[in-house]
């Protein structure tokens, strides 16, 4: 088995786009922190201790990889978003097994929302987690995710993030055919 180091950064890497309708992606095609952040979310969520003992289980994983300098505030973040998803995810049953290769829609949100909080795009963020949460976890998951993200930029462990295309309005019936409609971010600035 190949070492995380060690995987493509092509067409199938950490890098790729995520095309809209796309297979999910395989857990070998992840960059390391995000392989990181979703075996914790796994080992966490399917762990059969007490909901109090959960982060001592991944709390050795968080220490090699982030260093123990904020160890105690990663892990206390880190437990606000698992648990978050745990009761207020909108899909609970995509809670996946620690042994799927595939990451399932509410992980790869997860790993956006962290990734856009890394980059600063906090309304990106913000939008992403009402996909992912019911109105009653929302806001101890972003406090979370955000403490997280900002752990993991501390560590140099960045997510990889593309933010997402704005779709240009084109007049006629090609996109290649037509003139794009002026594009502004509000009506004073098309005067």
């Amino acid at each position: 088995m190949p070492a995380l180091t060690d995987l493509p950064d092509g067409p199938a890497g950490p890098q790729a786009a995520r095309a809209k309708g796309a297979a999910p992606r395989h857990i070998a095609n992840l960059a390391f922190p995000e392989v990181l952040v979703i075996w914790a979310l796994r080992r966490y969520t399917n762990c059969r201790q007490p909901q109090e003992a959960r982060s001592a289980i991944i709390a050795p994983e968080f220490s090699r990889a982030l260093g123990l300098a904020q160890l105690e505030e990663t892990l206390a973040a880190f437990s606000a978003v698992a648990d978050s998803l745990m009761a207020a995810a909108r899909l609970p049953q995509a809670l996946s097994l620690i042994e799927d290769d595939r990451i399932n829609a509410t992980e790869e949100a997860l790993l956006s929302v962290l990734a856009a909080f890394q980059q600063g795009e906090t309304a990106q963020a913000r939008a992403l987690s009402e996909w992912c949460l019911l109105p009653a976890g929302r806001r101890r998951f972003v406090e979370g995710a955000e403490g997280l993200a900002r752990s993991l930029r501390a560590a140099g462990q960045l997510l990889p993030y593309q933010a997402p295309r704005r779709r240009e309005l084109v007049l006629g019936g090609k996109a290649g055919d037509g003139k794009l409609l002026a594009s502004a971010p509000n009506l004073a600035a098309l005067h």
